[in-house]
């Protein structure tokens, strides 16, 4: 018989839940260090109290945290290497309003992938250079530390990636709207130019700047 008494688990589950009530993905060492016992946080788990997102990392079931946003940090726990990308990064940056189903993120080839389980992402392996240095920013989801594609490099994957979902019309939305917001097009090019984008990529994305910037055909 467990020497445990009721109340004292219900404090701890009420104490795990204040901590992640922000709706952040945190590491079981955080939690630790803030007073709830391994295993209270293990019997929370069991108990759909909290959701184990990867080994040694815990969120709440209902955050209240947009499900996309969840996503991206959970993604990004299990997979420390990655970077944010694609329509993912695009929602997060503010270019497309749409949130995606799922966490688009690229790792260098090679690296390790964690296995999906019930985990909706999808993994682009990108090997060409500068891809993991060219206008990549550091972030924060959830309280997950992160990497992404800023907005100039994230319109150039778009249009060069376009066949992974249906075409170059979101990239080159996406880069209209950039514009209006008051981006500079220049540096689209300048990221594509950097980056040694495939020369039909580099043609569309000099012909839709040229458009953005109301020059003549």
């Amino acid at each position: 018989m467990s020497d445990v008494r009721p109340s004292a688990v219900v404090s701890q589950h009420v104490l795990l839940r204040q901590l992640l009530s922000d709706g952040a993905v945190r590491r079981s060492a955080h939690l630790l260090a803030a007073g709830v016992r391994a295993q209270a946080l293990a019997d929370a788990a069991r108990a759909g109290i909290v959701i184990r997102a990867a080994p040694g990392a815990y969120h709440l079931p209902t955050s209240g945290t947009p499900s996309a946003r969840l996503a991206i940090a959970v993604a990004c726990v299990r997979s420390p290497r990655s970077t944010v990308c694609l329509l993912s990064a695009a929602w997060l940056c503010g270019l497309v309003d749409e949130a995606p189903v799922m966490a688009w993120l690229a790792l260098p080839v090679g690296a390790h992938a964690p296995r999906q389980g019930d985990l909706l992402e999808r993994l682009l392996r990108w090997s060409h250079p500068g891809a993991f240095e060219e206008g990549i920013v550091e972030d924060e989801v959830c309280g997950v530390p992160l990497r992404r594609t800023d907005a100039p490099r994230t319109i150039v994957d778009l249009v060069r990636y376009g066949r992974h979902f249906g075409g170059e019309a979101v990239g080159l939305q996406a880069g209209a709207r950039y514009v209006r917001q008051g981006g500079d097009p220049a540096l689209i090019l300048q990221v594509a130019d950097r980056l040694a984008t495939p020369i039909s990529t580099m043609r569309r994305l000099t012909s839709a700047v040229r458009e953005w910037q109301g020059i003549p055909a």
